[in-house]
């Protein structure tokens, strides 16, 4: 749980300090203004950071984004296998099948993932779960398992998938 003192939750039409530091918090290269409304620009950011920290992308700044934006304590991700399921397991599927059209010359290839985007974790993502695994070149055990150093290394392509989109 964040601490007590977390800011409070807000979203789209918040004014005021709030807004102000959330904007501050909001990576510089998403060019968002510092003007204390919460509006089209903000809420962006925010859903991107979510999207990235593998959150609901809603738009509201809750204690779990507060927490991503480096106030409070962070959400501990599951670890999932076969037989999780649940919306980790549908942003995992997701983030797996990305066709890599935006950026090949980082990752030279089509995707791991091409079953449904359903939530649950079954022979499919798992078999995509180990070849992201073998290719990510980061030492991975390729086990199917999605646990913390899968989660760091799925981040990261978020991260880099999030840049070559801005």
């Amino acid at each position: 749980m964040p601490p007590a003192t977390s800011p409070p939750t807000v979203a789209k039409g918040a004014t005021g300090p709030v807004v102000v530091q959330l904007q501050q918090l909001l990576p510089p290269e998403f060019n968002i203004a510092v003007d204390g409304v919460f509006g089209n620009d903000t809420e962006g950011g925010v859903k991107t950071v979510q999207r990235v920290a593998f959150l609901a992308d809603d738009g509201v700044v809750g204690p779990h984004t507060w927490a991503e934006l480096g106030i409070g304590t962070r959400v501990r991700k599951p670890t999932l296998r076969l037989g999780s399921t649940g919306p980790y397991v549908r942003r995992v599927q997701r983030l797996l099948n990305f066709q890599d059209t935006i950026s090949p010359e980082v990752f030279g290839h089509p995707g791991f993932y091409f079953g449904p985007i359903n939530g649950q974790f079954d022979t499919s993502t798992q078999e995509a779960v180990k070849a992201f695994q073998r290719r990510d070149g980061d030492g991975l055990t390729a086990d199917g398992i999605v646990g913390a150093r899968t989660w760091e290394a799925l981040t990261t392509r978020m991260q880099i998938l999030v840049h070559f989109s801005l």
